[in-house]
């Protein structure tokens, strides 16, 4: 829970890379806890990786399904992630 509080705390102080740092380890004690799921998407989503975010909190929901936090996430990060993508076309790239 350490991990997951002070990612927390560094997403809060725009820290992406200290948040995902914490949010990882978070996982990695408890891979199967749907709350560090989504301080790894929250870590990633201030990175603006759409597309980690959107695998983090849909991972997180496949733990707890009921969670609108993450549905909310989840569908943030697929409209930014939509964006990128449509962007990068209009670019070219």
């Amino acid at each position: 829970m350490l991990h997951s509080n002070r990612s927390g705390a560094h997403a809060s102080l725009a820290h992406a890379v200290l948040a995902l740092d914490d949010a990882r380890r978070a996982v990695a004690l408890r891979p199967d806890w749907a709350k560090g799921w989504s301080r790894v998407g929250a870590a990633l989503h201030l990175a603006r990786d759409w597309e980690g975010a959107t695998e983090a909190y849909a991972h997180g929901l496949r733990l707890e399904p009921e969670s609108a936090a993450l549905r909310h996430a989840l569908a943030e990060a697929e409209k930014q992630r939509a964006r990128q993508l449509e962007a990068e076309a209009e670019s070219g790239g």
